[in-house]
Formats: structure tokens, sequence, C-alpha cells
């Protein structure tokens, strides 16, 4: 079993420049929207090459800790907490099989009914509207007899956000960010969309009256139906692309 393993090495200066800054930022030392030193400043204080400080700098944009911004007011921004990388990594799992939209629909069925609950004690007067705006828009949609897989998803956002739980939230934006781009694609029924925005309904009702139980079993609900949808939605599509090439 040993030999699986290698000596330790030394942190390479990028790396250690990397650590650095991020523990600014996590420590809050460096907020957000605070513009970093420009490379030339850097290089200087961490007595290394612009170079070195440049890769450090692309490490932490990628990893959603800075933005590099161009132009007049370019340079590099501290940006929110955000799950772009999580996004990446859960959705490369799903292109490569690896989980399923199915197993991603169980862990939603697990997590968002008890969200539902918290903004349902939680939310604020602002937090409700938000959520009422959210349902107009998406009756608007169907009035339109549109798709718009995004006004549907953005619905649940706003219940992640009502629950004032940042880890929860940022788990929350994780899934909606992954079915928004996953489900894009899917066609599904008008009817049936329909029955989304009743549900929706049903969900924005109960936390208005602060009833957490009762957005608890409506969330749940929803998730359910959701789930049935979209496995008519997967088979019909699985049976279309093994028609064609008979074509």
């Amino acid at each position: 079993m040993v030999e699986f393993f290698d000596k330790v090495k030394l942190l390479r200066i990028s790396e250690n420049i990397e650590n650095q800054i991020r523990m600014a930022i996590l420590e809050k030392r460096l907020g957000v929207g605070s513009r970093l030193p420009s490379e030339h400043e850097l290089s200087k204080v961490f007595g290394t090459s612009r170079s070195t400080v440049r890769e450090a700098l692309r490490t932490l944009e990628r990893d959603g800790f800075i933005e590099i911004r161009q132009g007049m007011k370019g340079g590099s921004y501290v940006r929110e907490a955000n799950v772009f990388p999580l996004v990446r990594f859960v959705d490369h799992m799903l292109q490569s099989k690896k989980i399923t939209l199915e197993s991603l629909t169980e862990a939603r069925l697990i997590i968002e009914p008890e969200i539902a609950k918290l903004a349902a004690v939680r939310s604020t007067d602002h937090d409700i509207e938000r959520l009422k705006v959210a349902l107009e828009d998406l009756r608007q949609v169907l009035e339109e007899e549109r798709r718009d897989t995004a006004t549907n998803i953005n619905f649940h956002r706003i219940i992640g956000e009502s629950c004032k739980n940042p880890v929860i939230h940022l788990l929350n934006h994780t899934f909606m960010t992954l079915l928004q781009e996953n489900l894009s694609h899917l066609h599904i029924e008008l009817s049936k969309n329909r029955l989304m925005l009743q549900q929706h309904t049903q969900i924005y009702e109960a936390i208005k009256a602060r009833d957490p139980d009762r957005a608890y079993t409506e969330l749940r609900n929803h998730i359910i139906a959701v789930k049935k949808v979209m496995k008519i939605s997967l088979e019909s599509e699985n049976k279309i692309a093994r028609i064609r090439p008979h074509e």
C-alpha cells in the first residue's frame, strides 16, 4: 500500500500565494467587491515574479474566489461565494452517467421540503413579494404557451434564499443550476406545466401563511410530481433516440 504515496513536497510559490489570498477572503479581511492590488504590487508584496502571481490569480478565478476584469476598470475583484466549481463537478458526473437526474431528484426530495419549512418561518415580506412576482412570471409564460425552465427554477431559487441559511442556500443553488442546465431540453406538455404552476401557488400560499408543515408537504408533493413528469419526458426522448437510427 505504501507504494501509492510520495514524499511530501513543499508548496509551489503560486500555491502559497493562492492560500494567503483565499484565507484573506474566507476570513473576510477582503470583502466582496474589494479590488486586489495589481499584479505588479502583489509581486512586490510576495517577493516573486508577476507570472507567478498571475498563475495564482487565475487559479483563484477558476475556483470562484475572484473575478478578473479587463478594460479601464480592470483588475482582480473578490466575488460573492458561488457554487460554480461544485456545479461543474456534479455536471461532469451527470454527463459521464456516474450520477443521474433521478438521483439528483431524490436528493431534492430529502432537502427541499426542509428548505420550504425554514422559509415559512424565516422569510421576510420582501421574500414573499419576490415569490409572488416569480409566480406571475411563470403564469405569463404559460399564457403565452412558451417553455421557460429558468422562470420555473427561479421560484425554487428564491425559496432557497428565503431560508436564511447560507450553506443550504448554496446547496439549493447548485441543484437549481444543474436542473436548469439539464432539463431545459426536455419537452414537457403544457398541461404538466400548468400543474407545476398550481403546485407552486400552493407552496407560495403555505410559506406566505407561515405554515411550515404545510410548506413541507406541498413542496414534497411537488417534487414527487416533477419526478413523474421528468420520467415520462426522458422515456419519450429515449424512445425517439432509438427510432432515429432506422429513419
